[in-house]
């Protein structure tokens, strides 16, 4: 993990720490069908947050992914997969 992500993630937990509005949260990507190509979902990990947005965030810095590609308003996406909190969801249409 890169120094920046940590102290972004130092300060997001610090954030929810101060507004005791902390929440556990299983943040999952789904999977994806393009071009021939396909992935299938993942579990990124339980994440501590005041949101799911929040979470999701946190959870992509943890893997170190090129937030670039996060869109955050509205439905959380990753280069248009969707996150879920549950792997029902998440493997829904890819698998």
């Amino acid at each position: 993990m890169s120094i920046e992500a940590l102290y972004t993630l130092i300060l997001l937990v610090e954030f929810c720490l101060k507004w005791d509005v902390v929440m556990k949260f299983h943040v999952w990507l789904e999977g994806y069908s393009i071009q021939g190509s396909q992935g299938e979902a993942k579990y990124l990990g339980e994440c501590e947050a005041n949101s799911f947005s929040d979470a999701v965030k946190m959870a992509c810095q943890m893997k170190e992914m090129d937030l670039k590609y996060l869109h955050l308003d509205g439905q959380p996406e990753y280069w248009g997969c969707r996150f879920f909190d549950n792997e029902d969801d998440a493997r829904k249409f890819f698998g």
